[in-house]
């Protein structure tokens, strides 16, 4: 597997992830008030959900020698199915990818409240990600 690609793209994660972090950390009501947080907040998810699916991309690409994919919980579940990614965080970052699909194409406008709230769980939940995915790596 391309170790530095992946390497980076997970820098990359980390690296967004803290960026959000620090965005929440802002009271919810401040949060609300502050439209550059918001679009901030949304770019970031977008991004941070970007790269777990090139990452999965990666690993069953090059891990696994799959080249026809069917979509983006398709990438999760075969994480999953692999044994690449637990149960409980194939199953969260399905949600995630929901969210990405509802803020790029606006299915329905985006509550920030909700926004701000399922962010603050995708924190946990990328670090878990991060965990398991290099957990991954170093047995090859």
């Amino acid at each position: 597997m391309d170790e530095d690609r992946l390497n980076r793209l997970l820098t990359e994660i980390e690296d967004l992830n803290k960026k959000a972090e620090d965005l929440l950390s802002i009271p919810l009501e401040n949060f609300l008030r502050d439209f550059k947080a918001i679009y901030a907040l949304k770019m970031i998810l977008v991004e941070m959900t970007e790269i777990i699916l090139s990452i999965g991309l990666l690993i069953l690409r090059e891990g696994f020698k799959i080249r026809e994919i069917e979509g983006y919980v398709w990438i999760l579940r075969e994480l999953v199915k692999r044994g690449v990614l637990s149960n409980e965080i194939g199953e969260n970052l399905e949600a995630l990818v929901r969210l990405r699909n509802m803020i790029i194409h606006r299915y329905w406008e985006v509550d920030e409240r909700r926004l701000y709230r399922e962010s603050k769980e995708s924190i946990g939940l990328i670090k878990k990600f991060i965990e398991e995915v290099k957990n991954y790596a170093s047995k090859d």
